[in-house]
Order: C-alpha cells, then sequence, then structure tokens
C-alpha cells in the first residue's frame, strides 16, 4: 500500500468515527455561519463601491481577462483581497471539506459501500480543498506581482479554479449518488422486514 493511500484511509477511518448527526449539525451550522456572515462581510470589505467580483468565483478566465480584473481592483483593495484569500477562504476552505467528507462518510455508510470505495468517497473532498488551496496561492502571487504580467501564473491559477468547480462538481455528484444508492438499500431492508 502506498504512503498516499494509506494516508487517505487513515483520513476516512478518522472522518468516519465522527461522521454523526451532531458533528454534522455542528459544521453545517458552522458553515452557513461562515457563508452568511465572514464570507458576506469580507465580500463587502474587498468589494468596495465599484470592485470587480473576485477571479476563485468565476468558473474560468484567460490570463488577459485575470489580468485586466485585479486592475481594476484599487491598492488596498487588492492588500484585502490577499487578506481574505489567506484568512476568511482557507478557513472557508477547512469547513467545507469538513462539511463534505462527513456527508460522503454518512452517506456511504448508509449505501453500505466497501471500504475502499467508501474511503475514497470520503477523502475525494480533499482534492477540492487541495485545488483551492492552489488556486487561492497563484490568485495571491497575481495580487502581489499586479504591475506585472506572469502569463504562466495567470493561466495556472485559470486551471486551478475551473478544476476546483470541476471536481466540486463531481464531489456533489457522487453525494447525490449515494444518497441514492442509501435510499434504494434502505427501501429493499424495509420491504424485506416488512410482515406480509
Amino acid at each position: 500500500m502506498s504512503a498516499p493511500a494509506s494516508g487517505l484511509r487513515c483520513y476516512a477511518r478518522w472522518v468516519d468515527g465522527y461522521a454523526r448527526g451532531k458533528p454534522l449539525l455542528v459544521l453545517g451550522i458552522l458553515y452557513l455561519f461562515w457563508v452568511t456572515v465572514v464570507m458576506t462581510a469580507f465580500g463587502t470589505m474587498i468589494a468596495g463601491a465599484d470592485a470587480p467580483g473576485p477571479l476563485d468565483l468565476m468558473f474560468a478566465y484567460t490570463a488577459d481577462e485575470a489580468f485586466a480584473r485585479i486592475a481594476e481592483f484599487s491598492e488596498s483593495g487588492r492588500v484585502r483581497y490577499l487578506a481574505f484569500l489567506l484568512t476568511a477562504d482557507l478557513v472557508y476552505s477547512y469547513i467545507y471539506t469538513a462539511t463534505l467528507s462527513v456527508i460522503a462518510a454518512m452517506l456511504a455508510r448508509a449505501a453500505a459501500l466497501a471500504a475502499d470505495r467508501k474511503a475514497w468517497l470520503i477523502a475525494l473532498p480533499l482534492l477540492v480543498f487541495a485545488l483551492d488551496l492552489l488556486e487561492n496561492v497563484t490568485i495571491a502571487a497575481l495580487l502581489l506581482t499586479a504591475a506585472e504580467r506572469h502569463y504562466p501564473l495567470a493561466w495556472a491559477a485559470s486551471v486551478f479554479t475551473t478544476a476546483k468547480w470541476l471536481a466540486a462538481a463531481v464531489v456533489l455528484g457522487c453525494c447525490v449518488a449515494l444518497g441514492v444508492m442509501a435510499l434504494v438499500r434502505v427501501s429493499r431492508i424495509s420491504r424485506r422486514t416488512t410482515p406480509r
């Protein structure tokens, strides 16, 4: 067994141990608080009156679009955006990764998946997390070097942004599929145990 695979299995076992109703409720409340209060406050702080939206909310962009969007920010706007990427957005990444992993663990358990499949599905949100971190690092570098045009860096940021959204869609799709599998399993069990 390779080191990354054993690390993912260890992570999956750890998450599966906490994947219950109360931890999910706490994560759900924390997620809602972070999205509605913290992210909104930072968004208002970054945006100002007429600043453009952040790059990490776009699905894709060219290098020239990235440079143009960053150029629309004032110097203080770039500093605030950088602070956002390295604080609130980083914490948000941890929160949604934990939440999605717990949801995947609970659904995989309900669907009675084999241990290996279950481990990979629980660990899948880590891919979104890693891509989000890479996206944030490249966007932060673009903000720090706004006076220069580093095309490979801008293209890398765009690739990470698009890959993050695609990976998030895969994770959500897997959660929906697990939910359907769990419902089918529960309905089959209830039909077998219902007296006729």
